[in-house]
């Protein structure tokens, strides 16, 4: 028994030992060559295979680890959703028309989640390029709206055409870019 005791303590003592090297064990020289670009900058010590721990982690908000998740899960996806197909020429003759369109486009599409604000550009001025006229852009609340968005409406047969969907960046959408 009293022989277990001893092996105790010795363990003990093995691992204060060893919490001190870590911290002492950077080395000061390699430290200094890393600061003046000679070497790259050392992370942590990996002795006797530790983990090695970056000096300074950034901690993530739960924010950016929830953002960060939902970009894993939906990769490429935005809450802007863009159909193609959808809209034809009469569609956007005279603003009767492009007002029913938009209303029909909204009433639709506000099925699939909770819809903030869509577009339906008619021609090519401040921002919007030419190649943005007949795309109908849709502005979801959340990603998980507008994948929902995009599942029902993909392939959707609208009068002759198949529609096509694609993610648009949201950025370029609240600047008012649209290609």
């Amino acid at each position: 028994l009293q022989q277990q005791q001893l092996h105790q303590q010795q363990h003990h003592h093995h691992q204060q030992g060893m919490m001190m090297m870590m911290t002492t064990s950077y080395n000061v020289e390699e430290l200094v060559d890393a600061a003046m670009g000679l070497r790259p900058m050392p992370t942590a010590p990996s002795l006797l295979g530790m983990p090695v721990v970056p000096l300074t982690p950034a901690m993530p908000t739960a924010l950016d680890i929830a953002n960060a998740a939902l970009a894993a899960a939906f990769p490429c996806q935005t809450r802007v959703l863009v159909l193609l197909n959808m809209v034809s020429d009469e569609d956007l003759q005279t603003d009767q028309d492009h007002a029913e369109l938009l209303e029909e486009v909204k009433e639709e599409c506000a099925k699939f989640g909770n819809l903030l604000t869509i577009q339906i550009p008619r021609k090519a001025e401040n921002g919007v390029e030419a190649s943005a006229i007949k795309k109908i852009y849709l502005e979801y609340a959340t990603v998980q709206d507008s994948a929902k968005a995009e599942k029902e409406l993909k392939g959707r047969k609208f009068g002759p055409n198949v529609v096509q969907t694609n993610f648009y960046p949201e950025e370029d959408y609240q600047a008012g870019k649209l290609k």
